[in-house]
């Protein structure tokens, strides 16, 4: 989701704000320093709710105790779309090969096909060995958060901010999603119910989706240990207030990439405190973005309600 909100995006915003505070002049400063001052109600409460996201993000961006954090995660800085981007480049050229090895005058229906099944047969190799860790702590522990993550998820789908359902009330909301938002909110909400952030994850999904009619680049869940399945992921979009383990959650989005049943969903394991796909943690810059700040005013709201 949010298929055009990527890093250079953001760069060219704060690179442009950047040059037109480097090219007023000392006229200029002076006339916005008037304006400011007439307007300086105004602006206090168009901007007072980012105010309320300083705590927010230093709770959520809390570093987790040593050793919580296991060495399988891809990266926290890393940009998930562009390992994408590298990975399918990679598949497409080991197809090229494969593919002049087979004889001439197949049919191209038949290399169509073919085609498909070898980048899915790739892209599953490549889940099962990144996701491969999560099978492994299965038992291994006696955590379980099912009873916090069924109340925190009841929570998100009550509030009429953070229901999935609800995203049209907010411009190219429905193109958005806003699951970024929703996962900010689980993560906050596991935290302050006692959860270690070690015990935290997402995890992301990245390829061409397609949910209700709607293209997305990405879709991302929290996930949570859990005695019996390893990991369950709190997602307000699955299932309405069912919890699922992850591999559930992993089956069910495959079903989202558009060349499903030969699905080229890829499924990446992070910190928790990855917030896009193409940035590392929470900062309040990606919240000032211009295409977010109509959601991400509102949010404290829901984080302090009980």
């Amino acid at each position: 989701m949010l298929r055009y909100l990527s890093r250079d995006t953001l760069l060219v915003v704060m690179q442009r704000n950047k040059k037109m505070k480097n090219g007023l002049s000392a006229g200029w400063v002076f006339g916005l320093v008037i304006l400011g001052s007439v307007i300086g109600g105004w602006m206090f409460w168009k901007f007072r709710p980012l105010d309320a996201w300083a705590p927010i993000l230093t709770s959520l961006n809390q570093p987790p105790l040593s050793g919580e954090i296991s060495s399988d995660l891809v990266g926290i800085d890393r940009d998930l779309l562009e390992i994408n981007r590298q990975e399918m480049a990679a598949i497409q050229n080991a197809w090229e090969k494969f593919s002049g090895q087979q004889e001439k005058g197949t049919r191209r229906g038949v290399m169509r096909n073919e085609r498909n099944r070898f980048f899915f047969e790739k892209v599953k190799t490549l889940n099962q060995q990144n996701l491969s860790f999560l099978r492994e702590t299965s038992g291994a522990h006696e955590k379980n958060y099912r009873e916090i993550a069924r109340g925190i998820l009841r929570r998100v789908n009550a509030h009429p901010l953070t229901n999935a359902k609800r995203v049209d009330q907010f411009h190219e909301g429905s193109q958005i999603g806003f699951c970024f938002g929703r996962a900010l909110v689980i993560h906050y909400w596991l935290l302050e119910a006692g959860v270690p952030q070690g015990d935290i994850l997402k995890i992301f999904n990245v390829g061409r989706l397609k949910v209700n009619g709607v293209l997305w680049r990405f879709h991302v869940g929290v996930m949570v240990r859990d005695a019996e399945s390893g990991y369950i992921v709190i997602d307000p979009l699955e299932e309405n207030d069912k919890i699922l383990s992850y591999q559930q959650w992993v089956d069910l989005n495959s079903t989202y990439e558009m060349k499903s049943p030969l699905s080229r969903a890829r499924f990446y394991v992070t910190d928790p405190r990855k917030f896009l796909p193409a940035f590392g943690a929470y900062h309040l810059d990606q919240l000032k973005h211009p295409v977010l700040t109509e959601y991400f005013d509102r949010l404290p709201e829901v984080l302090v309600s009980q």
